[in-house]
């Protein structure tokens, strides 16, 4: 079969896979809304279903697989249906649970990551099945629904099934990514007890829904005791990022406002968190759990997204001539009650360990009472660009997209990271824009569908070979 057959199949079902990308869309799936996360799930497989797969789930319900071809061997694509919450809803030109296709993009939170990307690859293996193409592997397209948290879904899956022998997820960038930095979150819990003797007092603080999202937006409510103070507190407010608004009983809600980005590249945003505590510490109030926390982040947080004040930081971002980046350690949550919770998120070079990072905190811990929890906490991956099914990929994204391959370092982290022989690969191009995690996520028509044909051409070519493992 020649490739302007299947390009062409892929063009053709252009409608298609936008009517699946919105419906998908419509369901809020957010990691944490197992209902709807479970929707979203039974809702794909269903879809999968009326193309003809063959479809089962783990006992738990947290993971589909889609299957189709045999032989010993299995190619894995990994994908998920869960997403992150919307962010600051007022920034969102459309509702971001109404997908929408604006003639080039489809827009709603999932877009990008991943529901787009999902579909796709079942469109891939769609066409392969309506071709009639002979393979000689399995295909397991293995959808999960806890790729934004912690990834309980994949332990289940290989609890009791076995996993492929090879693959990629469609939850990154092209070319290749055949290198992840680690990933773990650090929970940090302020509890000593607040002391009312002053005349300002934080009542309370939010800010972040989503661990891996640097947060756009922090609100907190303090309490001045007079009413002199309050007018003077205002006055003394310039400020472009930050809003201040008076409420009764001698309160004022003060409201921060940055810019959302990926928690794995932090620069591409302004955290509200480092804002609304950069304000607030420049006052003097009530001791306690609050301010401890707010001393925290301005003396280890602000303008340093390397760790280098923690002693994380590490100067050379060469391994054997491949570039692994840098580790970073950003706030992305942060919640008042009784307590005061602070979520750091962590994107490891090689070299960094979880010793290294818990180290790096404990040693402030008394200073700033403290307790640390480290959470979900996943060594980096690299994958031998030498490997037979890689250079197949490789070859093939270079005859589709017209690019030179390369070999990349993924900032963030994906489902690659839970099997073996599994790399990053798509769906976004080296020319474009990343909009996953953001307000007004999308992804263009025309990029879903080169991604489309590369993955079904690679799905071709590699399902014809014989054996790959071990070569």
């Amino acid at each position: 079969m020649d490739n302007g057959t299947l390009f062409q199949y892929i063009e053709n079902s252009r409608e298609a896979i936008i009517s699946d990308c919105i419906k998908l869309i419509n369901i809020p799936s957010v990691s944490h809304r197992a209902k709807d996360v479970y929707k979203c799930l039974k809702t794909f497989l269903l879809m999968a279903e009326s193309y003809g797969f063959y479809t089962y789930m783990t006992p738990e319900k947290d993971v589909g697989v889609i299957e189709m071809g045999q032989g010993e061997e299995t190619i894995g694509i990994l994908v998920h249906v869960d997403v992150v919450d919307e962010g600051d809803i007022e920034k969102w030109i459309t509702k971001p649970f109404e997908g929408t296709f604006d003639g080039e993009y489809i827009l709603g939170r999932g877009a990008e990551d991943n529901k787009g990307p999902a579909v796709v690859a079942l469109h891939a293996m769609k066409i392969m099945k309506d071709l009639n193409i002979p393979l000689k592997k399995k295909i397991k397209l293995i959808v999960g629904t806890q790729e934004e948290v912690l990834w309980t879904d994949m332990d289940h899956f290989k609890q009791h099934f076995k996993t492929p022998d090879f693959g990629f997820t469609p939850d990154g960038s092209f070319p290749i990514e055949n290198r992840e930095k680690g990933y773990a979150d650090i929970l940090l819990t302020f509890s000593s007890k607040e002391d009312c003797g002053y005349e300002i007092k934080i009542k309370s603080l939010n800010s972040g829904g989503s661990v891996n999202s640097i947060p756009s937006h922090a609100e907190a409510e303090i309490e001045i005791s007079s009413r002199a103070r309050k007018e003077e507190f205002i006055k003394r407010s310039k400020n472009k990022n930050i809003k201040i608004m008076e409420l009764e009983n001698n309160l004022l809600k003060i409201c921060a406002d940055g810019v959302t980005a990926h928690s794995s590249e932090p620069e591409k945003g302004v955290n509200a968190i480092n804002l609304i505590c950069d304000f607030l510490g420049s006052y003097t109030i009530s001791p306690g759990h609050v301010k401890q926390a707010i001393g925290f982040v301005n003396e280890y947080m602000r303008n340093d997204y390397y760790g280098k004040k923690l002693g994380l930081y590490q100067g050379d971002p060469y391994l054997n001539g491949d570039y692994m980046g840098y580790t970073t350690i950003v706030p992305t949550i942060m919640k008042v009650q009784e307590e005061t919770v602070l979520n750091l998120n962590t994107r490891t070079k090689y070299g960094t360990t979880m010793e290294n990072l818990y180290e790096s905190v404990f040693k402030h811990k008394d200073e700033f009472e403290y307790s640390i929890k480290v959470l979900g906490y996943m060594d980096p991956l690299f994958v031998d660009k030498e490997k037979k099914f890689i250079k197949t990929m490789s070859n093939v994204y270079e005859e589709v997209s017209g690019f030179k391959n390369e070999f990349r370092l993924a900032y963030g982290t994906s489902y690659a990271k839970a099997m073996t022989n599994m790399v990053c690969f798509g769906p976004v191009f080296p020319d474009q824009q990343d909009f996953a995690h953001q307000e007004n996520e999308r992804i263009s028509i025309k990029t879903l569908l080169t991604a489309a044909k590369i993955y079904a051409l690679f799905l071709v070519k590699i399902s014809m070979l014989d054996q790959i493992c071990g070569q």
